[in-house]
């Protein structure tokens, strides 16, 4: 990833360096070096800009805030979904997470 492919990213997520930055664990200063390209993109922020962009398409609806691969990734996972769509099924393998997440999984079913 480049620098002008993270800055593509954020604008497309609608956020601020600020708020990529927090939600990275960043800096202010440590995310603008890596926009600036005086840091490299490390696999670890790669990767969390990954997640960001899958919380992104989701919050805004809007699928092509997700990059690339995590699209791809996300077929596959609503292909498993579809192949099981029973509510009791999903609720099992969500267990050890919160009701409200479990009911926001499901309402998304």
């Amino acid at each position: 990833m480049t620098a002008q492919e993270l800055i593509a990213m954020r604008k497309k997520m609608q956020m601020t360096q600020t708020q990529v930055a927090k939600a990275m664990g960043l800096s202010l200063r440590g995310y603008q070096k890596l926009e600036d390209g005086e840091s490299n993109i490390r696999e670890v922020y790669r990767l969390a800009l990954e997640r960001l962009s899958l919380t992104s398409a989701a919050e805004h609806r809007d699928v092509s805030n997700a990059v690339l691969s995590v699209r791809r990734e996300a077929v596959v996972v609503a292909d498993i979904i579809k192949l099981n769509p029973d509510p009791d099924f999903w609720l099992e393998h969500f267990k050890d997470e919160s009701e409200g997440f479990q009911r926001q999984v499901l309402d998304g079913i």
